[in-house]
């Protein structure tokens, strides 16, 4: 059984394409979540984001969804995108790309996968030119 709790992966640069994954498993808003993990990517090159996409795979998430956020050099939050919910119980690998394309401002791009509202995991990237 794990006890994290939000675990975030330190930022990996994304010269071209990045993934990076985090386990979560633990108490969250008053529910318990079995371990699994969570892969986050990021396929482009310097700047330029062709799009986006993530993964989990446990033995059960309720409710879940995904935020990718950018954020630049001074940490503010410029963008963010998000799936919509899938309600109900998810069971096992799930896999989904976000169609998010175009310029990304220097500094950092970051998933989170949510469980009915609460942030399970976060995997950041670096993005430079």
């Amino acid at each position: 059984m794990l006890a994290l709790v939000g675990v975030t992966v330190s930022a990996t640069p994304a010269m071209a394409s990045a993934t990076g994954c985090a386990l979560y498993g633990g108490n969250y808003g008053g529910y318990f979540i079995p371990g699994g993990q969570y892969c986050f990517s990021i396929n482009g090159s310097g700047l330029t984001v062709n799009f986006t996409s993530g993964s989990f795979n446990g033995p059960v998430l309720y409710n879940w969804a995904e935020s990718v956020r950018f954020y630049d050099t001074s940490n503010t939050n410029y963008a963010t995108f998000n799936k919509p919910v899938t309600s109900g119980a998810a069971y096992g690998y799930h896999y989904w790309q976000l169609p998010i394309h175009g310029t990304a401002r220097t500094g950092r791009v970051c998933g989170e996968l949510k469980s009915s509202g609460s942030v399970v995991a976060t995997v950041c990237h670096n993005i430079f030119s």
